[in-house]
């Protein structure tokens, strides 16, 4: 699907992703392996297999238990904060890269982060080194639905006051990119920081290219 030709005066919202946009998770599975002792090619299906209910508000408790156990792995609290901490730092450490693009957005036009993501994972990014560039926070977990359900993106709007059209989107997932752009939001699939900055670029003519000062 094309993006439809847009202003650049008439985005008023630029709206990031977390997971993959802003940052990998470097070495989060091989930290819980670590931790665990089991193999990672055991740990990702574990990880991934109820995040979803995470993702929309679940407990902590509850979502490390269920990983554990299907690592057959002995659960306890230690273990379960261990896991909690090193889940939550990793994915709100940004790549240098997504940072300054974040950055340079936020000189000139309104932040926002729109992240499937865990109670802890909202908290850690809050805290995180990048976080003052941001004024505004949305979590699947405190929304309790995760992209990309329609109502998503409609709290973005209806908390903002900003329109669908004045919104430009950068997320990692397709299905969340149509429906962003269904919902009439201007949405990018990301590809590489380089990429994401060129096409801010061509919607906010005042950025500047990778490479250059903003």
């Amino acid at each position: 699907m094309t993006m439809r030709s847009v202003s650049a005066t008439s985005i008023d919202l630029v709206v990031f992703d977390i997971g993959e946009v802003l940052s990998p998770a470097a070495g989060l599975f091989e930290g819980i392996s670590r931790i665990t002792q089991r193999d990672v090619s055991a740990v990702t299906p574990a990880y991934w297999a109820p995040r979803a209910a995470f993702d929309a508000g679940g407990a902590t408790e509850e979502y490390w238990g269920d990983v554990l156990n299907r690592l057959e792995h002995p659960v306890t609290a230690e273990i379960v904060a261990e896991l909690s901490d090193l889940d939550s730092r990793t994915w709100a450490t940004a790549r240098p890269e997504a940072a300054a693009l974040v950055a340079d957005v936020a000189a000139h036009r309104p932040v926002a982060v729109l992240s499937n993501a865990p109670h802890p994972m909202a908290a850690a990014a809050r805290e995180s080194a990048w976080a003052p560039h941001v004024s505004h926070w949305f979590f699947s977990a405190e929304l309790a639905a995760n992209k990309p359900d329609p109502s998503v993106y409609r709290a973005v709007s209806t908390a903002t006051g900003i329109a669908p059209e004045s919104i430009a989107f950068i997320d990692d997932r397709e299905q969340n990119v149509a429906a962003a752009r269904a919902c009439g939001w201007n949405a990018h699939l990301w590809a590489s920081d380089a990429e994401s900055r060129a096409f801010l670029n061509g919607l906010i003519l005042d950025l500047a290219p990778a490479g250059f000062p903003s």
